[in-house]
């Protein structure tokens, strides 16, 4: 049973490390996502 609990201990802290990293890159990954939205949609206009 102890295992298990560190198991889960070590899986918790991989996650916490993994979200954190999400909420740092959060922002890049948003503003990269919005200049492609911005970019894919002049290239549409331009499109006849």
């Amino acid at each position: 049973m102890k295992r298990v609990n560190e198991t889960l201990n070590e899986a918790g802290k991989t996650i916490k490390e993994v979200k954190e990293l999400v909420n740092e890159l959060f922002p890049t990954v948003t503003k990269v996502a919005g200049y492609l939205g911005y970019a894919v949609g002049k290239i549409w206009n331009i499109l006849p």
